[in-house]
């Protein structure tokens, strides 16, 4: 493969092109993660914050609980007992998985198609995760040269999904003598301090930039 080039040579082409090239089973994870136990210092010392808002298996996970302290004087006298959101992050951040809910195991696309890509981001328990950015990555090959084409990312709804719509295939842009197009597709997500980056499969279909043969 030669040098990727940022340029337009191939048009919306490759645009429409990672939704097409997903296929079944499209995950990838990383190793497990450990969670780290959060504390809160008192008078008396220091002890493991209260989960009252969370299940006894719950205690050690990334969450976001509400902790209560009271100080009791040397008469035995008590406060009133004062309240705040404690948010818990592991010691290594979570695994991510990509589920692509329509994958497509299609070879060959001609002008005019155009692909719908739906997912969803969720973490190693299968929980979604939310207002995240899902990219999409398409290089194509034309004539020995390499086209890297930017395509504009989408974000996880409140349950994890996302919903990719593509341009329809064109050959906007394209020289006439260029027949054909390989292109060479994933989604990816890059993580950030609480979550770890993940990526599908590359897929690989051909364009041709011509109507489809007729039935």
């Amino acid at each position: 493969m030669g040098p990727i080039r940022k340029v337009s040579l191939t048009g919306v082409i490759v645009t429409a092109l990672v939704g097409a090239i997903l296929i079944a089973g499209c995950t990838i994870t990383t190793t497990p993660s450990i969670p780290q136990t959060q504390t809160a210092g008192t008078s008396q010392g220091t002890r493991q914050l209260p989960t009252a808002n969370a299940g006894a298996d719950q205690k050690d996970k990334v969450d976001t609980y509400v902790v209560s302290l009271a100080v009791t004087d040397s008469t035995g006298a008590k406060s009133a007992p004062d309240t705040t959101n404690v948010t818990v992050i592991s010691a290594e951040r979570v695994d991510t998985k990509l589920i692509i809910d329509n994958p497509s195991s299609k070879a060959d696309y001609y002008l005019g198609e155009q692909m719908t890509t739906k997912g969803r981001l969720v973490d190693a328990d299968g929980n979604g995760i939310p207002n995240q950015t899902i990219r999409f990555k398409s290089v194509s090959t034309v004539l020995g040269f390499t086209y890297d084409y930017p395509i504009e990312p989408v974000t996880t709804d409140s349950t994890g999904a996302f919903t990719k719509v593509f341009d329809p295939i064109s050959a906007q842009g394209a020289p006439s003598f260029v027949k054909t197009v390989d292109t060479e597709a994933w989604v990816y997500y890059d993580g950030n301090d609480l979550y770890n980056p993940t990526s599908t499969p590359h897929g690989h279909v051909t364009v041709h930039l011509s109507s489809p043969p007729s039935s």
